[in-house]
């Protein structure tokens, strides 16, 4: 146990504690015409993409094994708003890598698109393991999805 200014703290708790404290992680947020991602220490990703008038979000991180066509829910929380996703797992056509997406109607993404742009936090969570965000640059990315969507 450590003790500090006349408190007694079990290691455990010590541990427990900086995990739930932990800062969130630095996302690299990056933007183009049509798409917005977010790059996390690991190789993770989060993608939105615009093609024939659907957008898709896709969840990927290496070494990802999914069976294709599951089905998943994949939880964003900014904020403390919590939004249920339902997705597929799919093999991602262009690198083989399996990802978690999920295609909507652009409409169908505005709330979720607006508290991101908004927000300071996201922990996102699915089938694959559980991730939290820094939101800082993603107003940004996200307005250039918007431009091609």
């Amino acid at each position: 146990m450590s003790e500090r200014f006349g408190t007694r703290v079990s290691p455990g708790i010590a541990a427990l504690l900086a995990t739930l404290l932990a800062a969130p992680a630095a996302a690299a947020w990056t933007g183009k015409t049509g798409e917005a991602s977010a790059s996390v220490e690991g190789g993770g990703r989060l993608r939105f993409a615009c093609a024939a008038g659907a957008l898709r979000m896709t969840l990927s991180a290496p070494g990802w094994r999914f069976a294709d066509g599951e089905a998943y829910t994949v939880v964003a929380d900014i904020d403390g708003t919590a939004f249920m996703l339902p997705a597929k797992a799919r093999q991602d056509p262009q690198t083989g890598v399996a990802v978690i997406a999920r295609d909507a109607a652009p409409a169908d993404y505005a709330p979720l698109i607006a508290a991101l742009k908004a927000g300071r936090r996201l922990v996102i969570s699915g089938p694959g393991g559980r991730w939290t965000l820094k939101l800082t640059g993603s107003g940004a990315a996200l307005r250039q999805l918007e431009a091609g969507c």
